[in-house]
């Protein structure tokens, strides 16, 4: 008991802007912020605020989103065991 309370806390945002702008298909995957991604489905896109793939990005963006188009999904995980959380996700359609 006294290892996993001495084991030290780390958060990690994933925010993309680690990822290169792209378009990714069906089975293809990247990684951000130490985490896999890999998309399922038809297709998404990594983009950022200047509209690199899709010509446009949501209102108010100022970093890079990641973009699921044609109801594609993404999957995310971890290489490592342990607790996992989410503390705030943020989306929009």
């Amino acid at each position: 008991m006294s290892l996993a309370a001495a084991a030290p806390a780390s958060a990690v945002v994933v925010n993309f802007e680690d990822v290169v702008p792209n378009l990714f298909a069906d089975g293809e995957s990247f990684t951000s912020g130490g985490f896999g991604f890999k998309i399922g489905g038809d297709f998404g896109a990594v983009d950022n605020a200047s509209g690199f793939v899709f010509g446009n990005a949501p209102t108010g963006s100022v970093g890079q989103f990641y973009g699921g188009l044609n109801d594609s999904n993404i999957t995310l995980s971890i290489g490592i065991a342990g607790l996992f959380k989410v503390q705030q996700f943020d989306f929009g359609f």
